[in-house]
């Protein structure tokens, strides 16, 4: 049998790589574990030779933003060393509770209804293809991993995809995590990939508070080399359908308000604050949305 390691090689940016010879401590068996994976996997490349319930398991961090968190990844084992980037999968384990009490908090269901909130409004565009393997004891959530770099929204087609995230964010009500680390730029151009499963709060009460919420924690991605991509692609993305025109006007004018509530606190806010709301004062008169 020859297995070959996830390797930095694969990636065309840097990561850290840690195998890893079990991640759950006590929370799941192996055993366990292997029966639920071979729901998946038996069905999966079934042109290769494969070993059952033979996995290796690696920690994978994308160093470089904000707080780094790792991931989990799995691969199953092979027998040719024809490895390629769909072999690998992010995974996450839930307990499911033991007692059948009606008041018992079911976290496994909990954590499901959120991610299944999260590909029924962002779709196959923003986030990732997503197996829910179960059990009576556990619930596995299975991914496959995202060989894409950290987003740095530096490039014009950032701001686009980030517009229309929140776009799809706040039509259904829902406020992202704006951690730098979940979001994933598939290729030069391409579209952003949201792939965080663990934080998304109560549903808001509108789209207005919804997009007022997202759009104000987004902020943090927007800086005086990015400012100035904003009127393009928020006046490109008006012109796609009514309901994008009408969601750009909404933008427009909460991204004024919260100008607005920047300069009005001036004393008190950064300097590299200051030199963004200074940016985005003078191209907010740039935006034409009709």
């Amino acid at each position: 049998m020859i297995h070959i390691a996830m390797k930095p090689s694969l990636f065309t940016f840097p990561v850290k790589i840690r195998e890893i010879p079990w991640p759950w401590n006590n929370k799941a068996s192996p055993e366990e574990v292997f029966s639920l994976l071979e729901t998946y996997f038996s069905h999966l490349h079934e042109e290769r030779e494969r070993e059952k319930s033979k996995y290796t398991f690696y920690e994978v961090t994308r160093p470089g933003f904000g707080l780094v968190h790792s991931v989990i990844t799995v691969a199953p084992h092979f027998i040719s060393n024809s490895y390629s980037h769909s072999d690998y999968f992010t995974i996450r384990i839930y307990q499911k509770p033991l007692s059948n009490v009606h008041m018992a908090f079911n976290l496994a269901e909990h954590h499901k209804t959120r991610i299944e909130q999260l590909i029924d409004a962002l779709g196959s565009a923003h986030y990732p293809e997503t197996y829910f393997l179960e059990s009576t004891r556990l619930l596995i959530v299975l991914q496959p991993f995202l060989f894409y770099p950290i987003c740095d929204f530096l490039q014009k087609q950032d701001i686009f995809h980030l517009i229309d995230l929140l776009f799809h964010a706040s039509k259904a009500l829902i406020l992202l995590d704006y951690n730098h680390n979940h979001f994933l730029r598939a290729e030069a151009g391409g579209s952003l990939y949201y792939v965080d499963t663990d934080y998304m709060g109560v549903l808001c009460s509108s789209e207005f508070n919804a997009l007022h919420s997202n759009l104000n924690q987004s902020m943090i991605f927007i800086n005086e080399m990015n400012a100035n991509f904003i009127p393009e692609s928020l006046i490109a993305f008006s012109k796609k359908n009514e309901e994008t025109l009408a969601f750009s006007r909404l933008f427009l004018t909460l991204l004024e308000e919260y100008i607005a509530l920047c300069h009005t606190d001036e004393v008190n806010i950064s300097p590299k604050l200051r030199k963004k709301i200074n940016i985005l004062t003078k191209i907010i008169v740039e935006i034409k949305i009709e």
